[in-house]
């Protein structure tokens, strides 16, 4: 349990969700040198060390108040003391404890209920004072209008900032708005590509994801499916779900890689656990043949059924919808993702697609 509080503190957020992320380096560092050193926990204790930093958080000293709290995280039994410290040290306008208690609030963890216009707020001032993590904090719950009115030009403007300083989640964010799109933010294919391939080069599984696609359907890029499989494989070697699936349905229909049904079938079932119903389908459309519609169902089905046998659950099973209902699929928190990162009217015009259990 230490493990996951621990995580849930250096947390940080991207734009269509919780999602893997650059490590929290300075709090890293803390943690490392102070972790040992609990009140209660002194085999390898530099006692005076401790007893200092104790000493100047009782005087007020907002460093070594998140520094303490850091230590007291890491004890089941110390947590409401780690929180009282970490509260304190935001206050004390510690930007390191502003981003952690915000992403607390945002996540709604650890006793706190989820509130997201204290997240917003603890987030801008971290972010005020250079925090990059808070920085592309801003920019999420902008893009999201979650504590905040939702605005994607002030979530792009808080992305660049970010960006300017090197955050990776950052670089993705811009590529991200600028491929899906909106009603009010122009789809731009070109800028979608500068800026995933920004964050990819630099290691970022879904940008690495997102280059595959667009090479695969030829968006921004001329289409190629060999550079799309070699984008797919470094994020699959990641452990992305989505381009996992992707991988698999190319590997089934011999596309940028010699045909082989065995590793299709094996990517296909390790993409099972790893994505939702939503991307499932949002994959299935993109990778499929379009003119292959009983491949579609296959995978779709097997999908969905979320590890039972595909013979156990038939297609009355999964309700895939297709309506003129995009006003109301988008006010889902992954349903913005079926109209602009789908392009399911390259399939079916005038359609939306949801997988659902009845």
């Amino acid at each position: 349990m230490n493990k996951v509080k621990l995580t849930i503190a250096i947390l940080t957020l991207t734009i269509i969700g919780c999602g893997n992320t650059p490590v929290n380096t300075e709090m890293q560092k803390s943690t490392a040198e102070l972790s040992e050193n609990q009140e209660t926990k002194q085999t390898e204790v530099d006692k005076k060390t401790y007893q200092k930093i104790l000493k100047l958080a009782k005087q007020g000293d907002a460093k070594a108040q998140f520094d303490l709290a850091m230590m007291y995280i890491e004890d089941d039994d110390k947590l409401e003391t780690s929180l009282e410290w970490l509260k304190k040290s935001a206050n004390s306008g510690h930007a390191e404890a502003q981003f952690e208690l915000g992403t607390i609030y945002y996540v709604g963890a650890l006793g706190f209920e989820q509130d997201f216009n204290k997240a917003y707020e603890l987030f801008v001032k971290s972010a005020n004072q250079g925090n990059i993590n808070a920085i592309n904090n801003v920019g999420v719950m902008y893009s999201k209008g979650k504590g905040v009115k939702q605005d994607y030009h002030k979530a792009k403007e808080w992305f660049e900032k970010g960006a300017k300083l090197g955050n990776v989640v950052s670089e993705y964010s811009i590529g991200y708005l600028y491929f899906t799109g909106t009603d009010t933010f122009e789809t731009d294919m070109k800028l979608a590509y500068k800026w995933f391939s920004k964050s990819a080069d630099k290691g970022y599984a879904k940008s690495e994801y997102y280059l595959g696609l667009m090479y695969y359907k030829g968006y921004g890029v001329s289409q190629n499916y060999q550079t799309a499989y070699q984008w797919l494989d470094k994020a699959v070697k990641q452990g992305n779900g989505s381009a996992t699936l992707a991988l698999s349905l190319m590997y089934a229909q011999g596309k940028g890689v010699q045909k082989d049904t065995a590793k299709a079938t094996k990517l296909a079932e390790q993409a099972q656990d790893m994505i939702s119903e939503v991307e499932t389908i949002q994959i299935v459309l993109l990778f499929a043949d379009k003119e292959n519609i009983k491949q579609q169902r296959k995978y779709i089905t097997a999908i969905c059924s979320n590890g039972k046998k595909t013979e156990e659950i038939s297609m009355d099973k999964v309700n895939i919808t297709v309506g003129d209902s995009r006003k109301k699929a988008n006010n889902g928190n992954d349903l913005r993702l079926i109209e602009n990162v789908m392009n399911v009217d390259d399939y079916y015009e005038g359609s939306n697609w949801k997988c659902r259990k009845k």
